[in-house]
């Protein structure tokens, strides 16, 4: 999901309002990346944690992303606007062969510590032009996700949160959601119920989400704020509503 919306940056010589080509492309990275446990760094804290049935981690998330997907569908039908899609080179084969090992990986629940330093081997050895593009701070968040949980329990202190979804809805909007991921899942054992508050948690305020913020300095044209509170807006009240409605 990260990738998708600084990805947006290369339209923004073809639209002369590019806040209506990436504010629907933001939602849609959003909505449609927090499908797997892969999309976005907190489905993978989540789904590393509580070891999650891939297929039931789907259906938990379909209905909720449907909703949060819409208003950006009928955004982009209304005020959108249409862009010349860009040429680029093939990938490598290699390359490739290597994030699909990673992702089965992860999808299987092996360690991270048997797979990982191999894969970052790879790219540190071969392909370092990657290694020093990568975005260390989410790195540093998983990599705190999965350890953060583990010690407090080593602690004995165990917080415990009522309501997951509610609680992480609204810290999102303060401290983003990976953050708030990191924070609540040592204090629930109702993974839907923090899954579907952090991914409707990422709509709303500009900090609810790394990619919102990589996504309005892409959009800097006039109107976007108020397109921006719209949009989010509309996501934010469907996704809510759509919990409560499957709950």
């Amino acid at each position: 999901m990260l990738p998708s919306s600084p990805s947006c940056r290369c339209w923004l010589r073809a639209p002369r309002r590019p806040h209506r080509v990436v504010l629907p492309a933001l939602v849609s990275a959003n909505s449609v990346g927090a499908l797997t446990p892969l999309g976005n760094p907190q489905n993978a804290i989540i789904y590393s944690h509580y070891r999650v049935d891939p297929v039931d981690f789907f259906v938990t998330q379909l209905p909720v992303c449907a909703a949060l997907l819409a208003p950006g569908l009928l955004y982009a039908w209304v005020r959108g606007e249409r862009v010349e899609s860009g040429s680029g080179s093939a990938p490598n084969v290699l390359d490739v062969a290597v994030v699909i090992a990673a992702a089965g990986c992860l999808l299987a629940h092996v360690p991270v510590y048997f797979w990982f330093p191999a894969v970052f081997g790879y790219y540190a050895v071969l392909r370092p032009h990657a290694v020093r593009e990568v975005d260390w701070v989410v790195i540093g968040l998983l990599t705190v996700g999965v350890l953060v949980p583990s010690v407090i329990g080593s602690l004995g202190w165990n917080p415990r949160v009522d309501d997951p979804f509610v609680w992480s809805v609204l810290l999102s909007q303060v401290v983003s959601n990976v953050p708030t991921t990191v924070l609540v899942v040592p204090m629930t054992d109702d993974w839907r119920d923090l899954l579907h508050g952090v991914t409707v948690g990422g709509y709303g305020t500009p900090v609810a989400s790394v990619a919102n913020l990589i996504a309005l300095r892409a959009a800097g044209s006039r109107g976007v704020l108020r397109d921006y509170a719209v949009l989010q807006g509309s996501c934010l009240m469907l996704g809510v509503l759509s919990h409560y409605a499957l709950s």
